[in-house]
């Protein structure tokens, strides 16, 4: 099946509709959708009004598909509008059509699903993840330790405080405004013009520039739907060139994410930062294990480096422990490429599965000598578990993904000498972050074995650590609060009350 041929009948519909338009249109869909916004009472005047909820009839990686295309192909002369139920429902109609072409147009004629759960689970998933208060303070914490804030101030212009400050200030502008400016004035801030005009560099794209990029970036082929959009990494339009500081931003959702988890792509590329960052990984880490685990019943042992011969050894970065077993817990900061996530051909993802392994494998490693007595750590015959700990989630809910990398574990396990059965007496999990806030307040509560032996059991291949719990420890998981530093995310605002509200 040709997908270009299928494809174009699409292409000359949303030609139909105007590019700023369509784009404001989008933002409300996007708002409604996200932040429960109610729609403008002037959007779908053919529908009652009690029904004008978007949620249940379109979905938000559907929309980043279409404003994809609206950039691409929208003209000057429209003679149809997203906010008429009619029009968007056919843009929509045509769009899950075309999905279910490119997952038909694969060239081997075979199709891994599998695979292709992988690939769903990084478009869909993400979009289900809190994009408020959590990993607002998360990033704070992680990029405003003193030697990751160095650089984020020589990089960027301003500390993380200030950054974070400003982005939800920006962001407050597009939650309530279809338009802002980049020449507002945001010294109440304590941020002068210069800096936000380096900031609003970073994260500004003109139209131009945006559809001469998606050009490059689209793919018509099974990858369709994946193609990457520029707006994650620019996501305010400069729409206007006669006025230039005139801003649009029709996917709230990409800023507030820009401001968090997108500041590693600012500063991945300094060459001292590598270092600092894993090491200020570590020390969050340690900080929600003492806020969720610190009191009596556990014992918390920091990374202890120790020596074989001459050899100085890393050490496991974390030791939490209670009277039930033993949680060994690496963090890693190795995130998954955007080819690794998207594509179907699996050599990235390979690469970067093999790249997990080396670091289990080294985790494995600190924990067999731990079990030799070479660390201040006492064996005691409780149960001992593995957790490798990553700043973003890799979303293991395809069986596939796992078993490639347990594949690469055992194989590295026998070049280092370290009998497999190390995975069943101290069996492994990768858990993110964010899951691991809300898992360590389980344990917190319940004790390490009754939580760890249902995590790591066989049984919960194909779900994620936190979507399992949820599932095995209902009562406990609604008692723990989604916001683990609230006091500290709070005093970030204390100064600016209005601004601190949008975040309950």
């Amino acid at each position: 099946m040709n997908f270009y041929d299928e494809y174009k009948p699409f292409r000359n519909y949303m030609r139909k509709f105007s590019l700023l338009p369509g784009l404001l249109n989008i933002r409300q869909f996007y708002l409604n959708l996200l932040y429960n916004k109610p729609l403008p009472s002037d959007y779908f005047l053919k529908i009652p009004s009690h029904r004008r909820d978007l949620k249940g009839h379109i979905f938000p990686w559907e929309l980043d598909i279409l404003v994809r295309e609206l950039i691409l192909n929208s003209s000057t002369d429209s003679s149809l509008s997203l906010s008429n139920w009619s029009d968007l429902g056919k843009a929509v109609n045509m769009l899950r059509h075309l999905d279910d072409v490119a997952f038909d147009s694969n060239p081997t004629g075979s199709i891994d699903a599998m695979l292709e759960l992988h690939r769903i689970a990084h478009r869909q998933i993400v979009w289900q993840i809190d994009d408020g208060a959590a990993p607002i303070i998360r990033a704070y914490k992680i990029y405003g330790y003193d030697e990751v804030n160095e650089i984020v101030i020589r990089k960027l212009g301003m500390d993380m405080q200030r950054l974070i400050r400003l982005g939800v200030a920006v962001s407050g502008v597009f939650h309530n405004r279809d338009y802002g400016s980049r020449d507002q004035d945001y010294s109440f801030l304590g941020i002068n013009q210069d800096s936000s005009n380096e900031f609003f560099r970073r994260l500004l794209i003109t139209t131009k520039d945006l559809k001469e990029n998606l050009r490059h970036e689209q793919r018509y082929d099974q990858d369709w739907v994946y193609t990457w959009n520029p707006l994650v990494n620019t996501p305010l339009i400069s729409y206007d060139k006669m006025f230039p500081e005139r801003l649009i931003c029709p996917v709230p959702w990409h800023l507030q994410r820009r401001i968090t988890v997108g500041v590693f792509y600012d500063l991945v590329k300094e060459a001292d930062f590598s270092n600092p960052y894993g090491n200020s990984f570590e020390q969050y880490i340690g900080e929600v294990l003492n806020k969720t685990c610190g009191n009596k019943r556990f014992s918390i042992l920091d990374e202890e480096p120790y020596t074989i011969g001459c050899n100085k050894m890393h050490g496991i970065d974390w030791t939490l422990s209670d009277n039930t077993g033993h949680v060994f817990i690496e963090a890693k900061t190795k995130r998954l490429r955007l080819e690794a996530k998207t594509k179907l051909d699996t050599a990235t993802l390979d690469e970067d599965l093999h790249i997990m392994a080396t670091g289990i494998v080294q985790h494995y490693q600190n924990i067999h000598r731990a079990y030799q007595g070479f660390t201040r750590w006492q064996r005691d015959g409780l149960p001992t578990y593995a957790i490798v700990l990553t700043l973003e989630d890799w979303f293991f809910v395809s069986s596939v993904v796992p078993e490639m990398l347990r594949g690469h574990v055992v194989r590295l396990l026998s070049e280092e000498g370290i009998a497999d059965d190390i995975l069943i007496t101290t069996p492994y999990s990768v858990i993110s972050a964010s899951e691991f806030e809300i898992l360590s307040q389980v344990i917190g509560n319940i004790g390490i074995q009754s939580v760890m032996e249902k995590v790591t059991h066989e049984n919960r291949k194909g779900l994620s650590a936190l979507p399992f719990a949820s599932k095995m420890f209902p009562d406990v998981i609604s008692k723990v609060d989604p916001l683990l530093f609230r006091d500290e995310f709070d005093a970030m605002w204390s100064d600016l009350p209005n601004i601190s509200k949008k975040f309950p």
